[in-house]
């Protein structure tokens, strides 16, 4: 049985982090037959106690995650590769490397990301070149969309044979239960309202509204304060990792005729495969890498064209047309599904 080790920043059993991607990729590794040995670099533990004695070096405390994570690797004995998830840190020298990524440094600096506004700008230089760094010494490098292999390549120099669209799973299952197309009922689902563009898709749904009375949106997640209005529904913060909280998800997925999500930023949003696995079709936005997600079961708008979010929810305010696309999305989400993550990362690899 081959052996892979997943060398990640934080608890990679545990699935609330990183979107539950390390624990769910995991699982699925495992499924497939390959033994999964769980490795920690905790750069912000680390950072923490570094910064008392060193400031706040960030390249001092990637370079204490890295010593931690090698110490690790070599308890738990031979692997055949080792899968980095993020850049936080540096794998030491030893087995075939593969990273997972769904954005680059030099991408999140371009878009202005929330992740690197408490850093300096030598820190976000130091970070890209470790990134980079990372990359021209791994075998594949892993990426969840096209988007982001673009950087890979154009950004770092990286040769595109040893780049690889994975793709990226989903974390729900949602029934594709039969349901009735009209009245229209939006779903917006977000922790980050500023980012996920909340405000302009409240905007949105009211002009939508005066079209189709009957329209309904429901908001899923922290967001400030909103006050009560026609067809506006808030739900509150649902959390994956608390079954009756996860079982509200999935019927709201699974009740829905449209999951709306205009954000500002968005690498590879597992919301959206969520949605299509409920036959529920998405629009999402034109920055970052949704469009892999979504392909021809959705639509995409640019998040600063708010004519444009208007169009397209009313397109999909349409039942016929909002059916098509959901029956459209049921078949892609086929596509995205950890074991099949897996096996792509594992074929690469040679596993």
């Amino acid at each position: 049985m081959s052996r892979i080790a997943l060398a990640f920043e934080g608890d990679s059993q545990d699935p609330a982090e990183w979107s539950g991607i390390p624990r769910n990729l995991a699982d699925a590794f495992e499924g497939i037959g390959i033994s999964v040995v769980h490795t920690a670099a905790q750069p912000g533990r680390i950072r923490r106690g570094l910064r008392r004695r060193l400031g706040d070096d960030a390249a001092s405390a990637s370079r204490a995650a890295g010593k931690a994570l090698a110490r690790q690797l070599r308890r738990v004995g031979e692997v055949d590769a080792v899968l980095q998830l993020g850049s936080g840190f540096v794998v030491p020298p030893g087995p075939a490397l593969a990273t997972f990524d769904d954005m680059t440094v030099l991408q999140a600096r371009r878009l202005d990301h929330p992740l690197l506004r408490q850093l300096g700008e030598a820190e976000v230089e130091a970070w890209a070149e470790r990134q980079r760094a990372i990359f021209e010494r791994a075998e594949a490098c892993c990426v969840t969309t096209h988007w982001a292999a673009e950087s890979v390549i154009a950004d770092y120099g990286i040769d595109a044979e040893r780049v690889h669209v994975v793709g990226i799973g989903r974390n729900l299952d949602p029934e594709p239960l039969p349901r009735e197309w009209s009245p229209p009922r939006f779903l917006f689902i977000g922790q980050d309202w500023k980012r996920k563009n909340g405000g302009a898709l409240l905007k949105a749904f009211r002009e939508v509204r005066a079209m189709h009375p009957d329209a309904t949106l429901t908001i899923v997640g922290n967001h400030p304060r909103v006050e009560p209005e026609p067809g506006v529904e808030m739900e509150g913060g649902l959390y994956l990792n608390q079954p009756k909280q996860r079982a509200r998800m999935e019927e709201l997925l699974e009740s829905s005729t449209c999951l709306v999500l205009p954000s500002l930023i968005e690498p590879s949003a597992i919301v959206h495969l969520e949605a299509a696995a409920a036959g529920v079709p998405s629009i999402g936005t034109t920055v970052g890498g949704v469009g892999d997600l979504i392909g021809d079961s959705g639509r995409l708008v640019d998040p600063g064209d708010q004519d444009g979010l208007v169009a397209a929810m009313t397109e999909l305010a349409d039942p016929d047309t909002a059916a098509r696309l959901g029956a459209a999305a049921r078949e892609r989400a086929e596509w995205f599904t950890w074991p099949k993550i897996a096996e792509r990362i594992a074929t690469v690899l040679r596993l």
